[in-house]
Protein backbone atom coordinates (compact mmCIF):
# COMPACT_ATOMS: atom_id res chain seq x y z
CA UNK A 1 0.00 0.00 0.00
CA UNK A 2 1.38 3.36 -0.98
CA UNK A 3 -0.18 6.66 0.06
CA UNK A 4 0.87 9.93 -1.55
CA UNK A 5 2.79 12.09 0.92
CA UNK A 6 0.55 15.05 0.09
CA UNK A 7 -2.30 13.35 1.97
CA UNK A 8 -0.18 12.00 4.81
CA UNK A 9 -1.61 12.16 8.35
CA UNK A 10 -5.22 11.81 7.22
CA UNK A 11 -5.56 8.27 8.58
CA UNK A 12 -6.01 6.79 5.11
CA UNK A 13 -3.78 3.78 5.76
CA UNK A 14 -5.80 2.59 8.73
CA UNK A 15 -9.09 3.20 6.93
CA UNK A 16 -7.90 1.28 3.86
CA UNK A 17 -6.76 -1.64 6.01
CA UNK A 18 -10.08 -1.71 7.94
CA UNK A 19 -12.00 -1.59 4.63
CA UNK A 20 -9.84 -4.46 3.34
CA UNK A 21 -10.64 -6.54 6.41
CA UNK A 22 -14.35 -5.74 6.05
CA UNK A 23 -14.37 -6.94 2.43
CA UNK A 24 -12.49 -10.08 3.43
CA UNK A 25 -15.00 -10.71 6.23
CA UNK A 26 -17.89 -10.24 3.78
CA UNK A 27 -16.37 -13.08 1.75
CA UNK A 28 -15.90 -15.35 4.76
CA UNK A 29 -12.17 -14.75 5.07
CA UNK A 30 -11.55 -14.30 8.80
CA UNK A 31 -7.74 -14.03 8.81
CA UNK A 32 -5.25 -12.05 6.71
CA UNK A 33 -1.48 -11.79 6.80
CA UNK A 34 1.08 -9.69 5.01
CA UNK A 35 4.40 -7.96 5.37
CA UNK A 36 5.58 -4.44 6.10
CA UNK A 37 9.17 -3.21 6.19
CA UNK A 38 10.49 -2.97 9.74
CA UNK A 39 11.45 0.66 9.04
CA UNK A 40 8.14 1.73 7.45
CA UNK A 41 6.81 3.27 10.63
CA UNK A 42 3.79 4.99 9.09
CA UNK A 43 2.54 1.66 7.72
CA UNK A 44 3.26 -0.08 11.02
CA UNK A 45 1.17 2.54 12.83
CA UNK A 46 -1.59 2.12 10.21
CA UNK A 47 -1.70 -1.62 10.88
CA UNK A 48 -2.00 -1.05 14.61
CA UNK A 49 -4.79 1.50 14.06
CA UNK A 50 -6.58 -1.10 11.94
CA UNK A 51 -6.45 -3.58 14.87
CA UNK A 52 -3.60 -5.59 13.40
CA UNK A 53 -0.56 -7.02 15.13
CA UNK A 54 3.00 -7.73 14.10
CA UNK A 55 3.63 -11.43 14.73
CA UNK A 56 6.99 -12.32 13.23
CA UNK A 57 9.59 -11.53 10.60
CA UNK A 58 10.03 -12.43 6.97
CA UNK A 59 12.24 -11.28 4.12
CA UNK A 60 10.74 -9.88 0.94
CA UNK A 61 11.86 -10.66 -2.61
CA UNK A 62 14.64 -8.07 -2.25
CA UNK A 63 16.00 -9.66 0.92
CA UNK A 64 14.76 -6.81 3.12
CA UNK A 65 13.55 -7.57 6.65
CA UNK A 66 9.80 -7.17 7.11
CA UNK A 67 7.39 -7.64 9.96
CA UNK A 68 4.77 -10.29 9.30
CA UNK A 69 1.43 -8.74 10.25
CA UNK A 70 -1.94 -10.29 10.99
CA UNK A 71 -5.50 -8.96 11.05
CA UNK A 72 -8.54 -11.03 11.86
CA UNK A 73 -10.57 -12.69 14.55
CA UNK A 74 -7.62 -13.67 16.74
CA UNK A 75 -6.61 -10.08 17.54
CA UNK A 76 -9.79 -9.68 19.57
CA UNK A 77 -7.97 -11.18 22.52
CA UNK A 78 -7.16 -8.55 25.12
CA UNK A 79 -3.44 -7.89 25.63
CA UNK A 80 -2.07 -9.97 28.48
CA UNK A 81 0.86 -9.49 30.80
CA UNK A 82 3.71 -9.61 30.69
CA UNK A 83 4.14 -6.72 28.30
CA UNK A 84 7.66 -6.17 27.00
CA UNK A 85 9.02 -2.96 25.51
CA UNK A 86 12.03 -3.27 23.22
CA UNK A 87 13.82 -1.70 20.28
CA UNK A 88 15.97 -4.80 19.70
CA UNK A 89 14.83 -6.82 16.69
CA UNK A 90 16.64 -9.96 17.90
CA UNK A 91 14.76 -9.74 21.22
CA UNK A 92 11.54 -9.32 19.24
CA UNK A 93 12.40 -12.40 17.15
CA UNK A 94 12.70 -14.48 20.33
CA UNK A 95 9.48 -13.05 21.77
CA UNK A 96 7.61 -13.78 18.51
CA UNK A 97 8.95 -17.33 18.66
CA UNK A 98 7.47 -17.68 22.16
CA UNK A 99 4.01 -16.45 21.03
CA UNK A 100 4.16 -12.74 21.75
CA UNK A 101 2.68 -10.23 19.32
CA UNK A 102 3.51 -6.57 18.85
CA UNK A 103 0.60 -4.17 19.34
CA UNK A 104 2.17 -0.71 19.75
CA UNK A 105 5.01 1.52 18.76
CA UNK A 106 6.24 4.58 20.64
CA UNK A 107 9.32 6.74 20.33
CA UNK A 108 12.24 7.11 22.72
CA UNK A 109 13.39 10.68 22.19
CA UNK A 110 16.07 10.74 24.88
CA UNK A 111 19.00 10.14 22.50
CA UNK A 112 20.42 12.07 19.58
CA UNK A 113 17.71 10.71 17.28
CA UNK A 114 14.35 9.14 18.12
CA UNK A 115 14.23 5.36 18.10
CA UNK A 116 11.17 3.12 17.94
CA UNK A 117 10.11 1.22 21.04
CA UNK A 118 7.76 -1.67 20.37
CA UNK A 119 5.38 -3.13 22.96
CA UNK A 120 4.84 -6.87 22.74
CA UNK A 121 2.14 -8.73 24.64
CA UNK A 122 1.88 -12.35 25.67
CA UNK A 123 -1.66 -13.40 24.76
CA UNK A 124 -0.42 -16.23 22.51
CA UNK A 125 2.54 -17.24 24.67
CA UNK A 126 2.82 -20.93 25.49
Amino acid sequence: MLIDKSVKDHGLGGRLLRARQSVLNDHGIRHATGMVLTTNYSSIVSHFRADGVMCGFDHDDYGLLNFAHYTGDLVDRPPEDPQVETSDLEEMRELFRRGYVCRRIAWDKTGASPRPVFTLTAEFAK
